[in-house]
């Protein structure tokens, strides 16, 4: 019997994971958060001669900056998925770090320094600047262009509301803490009952994801051990397992209790 799991961030990224999923026996439903829109209608600032380096911490960045300008630089990403996206558009040499700010920081610091340029950083007209600030805290210089627009939800689709009435979703996977706080606010407007969350496992990328929440009646939260898709999956099918070891495990532990009866 497949497991049914609840598909949060935007669509393109959303069925691609679908994809993945499906070769293992798992049935996605989509209930994107937000929609990115790459506005060519936003203001473009060329990339300056005298920046060392793009600056990605999202995967969308590298699509909003190559609908924009044929110039390629060496590159600063996040993670996996953003440096797989810079490579496959031709950004070279692509430096990433392992999804953590505090690991990109690092990875900066190893590889390069604040006096050879600014860093060329394309992002969401509206964005954390936690990452852009620790590393103007440590001399870097960061041109933020707001690039695209990540523009929220704030409906289920009917059969989503349908299958979380009826108890046919088992596990809600959540890729940031803003679409996590979209789903709250979401679940409030369209009056879903707590009570249908709590058969849901609900699984987050990161501790801040996490604790957004935590609030909610999931019957259990598991947070990836690093933030990115391959330790979500990770923890998805480390559930997966014990959740299946249960199963196998149950019938004969209940005979024994028959046996002694």
């Amino acid at each position: 019997m497949p497991y049914h799991v609840l598909l949060t961030r935007p669509i393109e990224d959303s069925q691609h994971l679908a994809h993945i999923l499906a070769q293992e026996n798992i049935h996605s439903l989509h209930a994107p958060m937000m929609d990115i829109v790459f506005d060519p209608t936003l203001p473009f600032s060329s990339i300056p001669a005298t920046a060392q380096a793009c600056l990605f911490t999202s995967a969308y960045g590298v699509e909003a900056l190559i609908r924009r300008t044929k110039k390629r630089l060496p590159s600063l990403t996040i993670g996996p998925h953003s440096a797989h996206r810079a490579k496959r558009h031709g950004f070279t040499p692509v430096t990433s770090g392992d999804g953590r700010r505090t690991s990109l920081l690092q990875q900066a610091l190893r590889h390069m320094t604040p006096d050879a340029g600014s860093l060329y950083h394309p992002c969401a007209t509206v964005h954390a600047d936690k990452t852009t600030r620790m590393l103007t805290d440590y001399g870097f210089t960061i041109h933020s262009i707001p690039l695209y627009q990540a523009v929220p939800r704030t409906t289920l689709p009917h059969a989503v509301k349908d299958a979380l009435c009826h108890n046919a979703i088992d596990a809600v996977l959540f890729f940031s803490a803003r679409t996590a706080a979209l789903f709250k606010v979401t679940l409030a407007k369209e009056d879903i009952p707590a009570q249908w969350m709590t058969s849901l496992h609900a699984f987050a990328l990161n501790d801040s994801t996490a604790t957004i929440l935590r609030p909610l009646a999931f019957k259990a939260i598991h947070c990836a051990k690093r933030p990115t898709q391959h330790h979500m999956l990770e923890s998805l099918r480390a559930h997966l397992k014990q959740e299946t070891r249960h199963q196998c495990l149950t019938p004969r532990h209940q005979n024994a209790k028959e046996r002694e009866k």
